[in-house]
């Protein structure tokens, strides 16, 4: 989506036959994940003995600082875009079919740079191979001291498909649990697996982060009411650095 460089005058410029206006639902998501990239990344920079590394990594939070400052810049775009022009969940929702096949079209058909291009066709191939009839499974890593305080009406709506890595400690690092040196401020760890049928999958959601976070292997759920749980186990995270 295009939109006038003009902040006072700032409308959305209408671009083939996509609508006046795209609201990007995980911004205040994408903005987190960069700041904790950056921070882990500055982090790990004093620590890199290996010249070409460290010069890598010094790089690439350079551009991840950038991107930052974009996005939200693009927020505050929008905001006063929203502001002006109230949109219901309807108009928000109408793009969002719920059927793997034809949001993973929608999202072909965009004009996507070959690697976005390649993790959107992964990601398809990948989700396709995990529906069994009608069904699909899933995990989620819960920090909680105790096993009967987990609130099983409640278990949120995003999960992985990748049950290993939902413990693993790159993951885990990624998305902020775990720093660095692999300090940690939660005393037990549950990975509770899940069952649901696919009509409760949000996919434009889901495609949507798997394009653009495509490591963390993310599903995201549209009612996390309809939740089956299969199972739920402690599990131990083990410092691999």
């Amino acid at each position: 989506m295009k939109y006038l460089k003009t902040f006072e005058n700032f409308k959305p410029i209408k671009n083939n036959l996509e609508k006046p206006f795209k609201l990007k639902k995980n911004i205040d998501k994408s903005i987190l994940h960069l700041q904790k990239s950056i921070k882990a990344l500055r982090r790990r920079i004093p620590s890199e003995n290996d010249i070409k590394k460290r010069t890598k990594m010094t790089l690439d939070a350079n551009k991840k600082v950038r991107d930052l400052a974009e996005l939200q810049l693009k927020k505050i775009k929008q905001n006063i875009y929203l502001n002006e022009h109230p949109i219901d969940e309807n108009f928000l929702n109408e793009n969002k079919n719920n059927n793997i096949d034809d949001v993973y079209s929608y999202f072909k058909n965009k004009d996507l740079d070959y690697e976005l291009q390649e993790n959107l066709e992964n990601a398809y191939e990948e989700l396709k191979t995990l529906i069994k009839n009608n069904t699909i499974k899933a995990y989620r890593l819960l920090n909680i001291d105790d096993i009967n305080k987990i609130d099983k009406n409640n278990l949120g709506k995003h999960f992985t498909i990748d049950k290993e890595n939902t413990a693993s400690y790159d993951f885990l690092e990624k998305i902020g649990v775990i720093d660095y040196q692999g300090n940690y401020d939660y005393e037990k760890f549950f990975v509770i697996e899940i069952e649901t049928n696919i009509s409760n999958i949000d996919w434009y959601q889901t495609f949507d982060n798997r394009i653009n976070y495509y490591g963390e292997n993310e599903i995201n759920f549209i009612n996390n009411t309809e939740l089956k749980i299969i199972n739920i186990e402690e599990v131990e995270i083990v410092n691999q650095k």
